[in-house]
């Protein structure tokens, strides 16, 4: 069963961000960096129209101001297929970094982006 444009319309487009962030070293973290607000990624148009589905696996650091910087994509599945939409939307979120050390934000960060197609 392929999908039509008609069938497009119809279809609703997840995309899902899992909140799997991993904290290297943070075990006795007391008051972790919390999110606060971003974009969800766009799905890409071809991905979309090939019913393709896929995850992205990025790495990145925390500024004292909350934002996201040194952002790379470290995994994916399929390989690129995703990874500039996950970039993209990880370059907007802000984090909640008030009472953090500045040692506890230079620690690395991974986000795994969860890219479904439901319909």
């Amino acid at each position: 069963m392929g999908l039509y444009p008609s069938s497009l319309r119809r279809l609703r487009i997840v995309v899902l961000v899992v909140a799997h962030i991993f904290f290297s070293g943070c075990a006795g973290m007391q008051n972790p960096p919390a999110f606060v607000s971003g974009d969800m990624p766009n799905y890409p148009e071809a991905a979309k129209v090939g019913g393709t589905s896929g995850w992205v696996d990025v790495e990145y650091l925390i500024s004292p101001q909350g934002e996201t910087i040194s952002i790379s994509v470290i995994a994916s599945s399929p390989s690129g297929v995703f990874d500039e939409a996950a970039l993209e939307a990880v370059a907007t979120w802000r984090f909640r970094v008030i009472g953090i050390e500045q040692d506890q934000l230079q620690q690395k960060r991974i986000s795994r982006l969860v890219f479904k197609l439901e319909g």
